[in-house]
């Protein structure tokens, strides 16, 4: 039987980022874990990354965007 792929859903800005204090968003897999962090900056964002040797095609960011 083959494998079907599974359509991941659209978040809102709301959903995507639950924390207002916190609005730098990274997720990445860790193994066979995925893992959502938020942060208050991007430098800590970007510390994060190094410090885990996450490589570019492996995670996504995103910022909460107030209007």
């Amino acid at each position: 039987m083959p494998k079907t792929k599974t359509k991941k859903k659209e978040l809102t800005q709301e959903e995507l980022h639950p924390f207002t204090e916190f609005p730098f968003r990274l997720e990445y897999k860790d193994g066979k874990d995925s893992k959502i962090c938020h942060f208050q900056c991007e430098d800590h964002r970007t510390k994060h990354i190094k410090r885990y040797r996450l490589r570019k095609n492996k995670y996504n960011t995103s910022e909460f965007i107030t209007a």
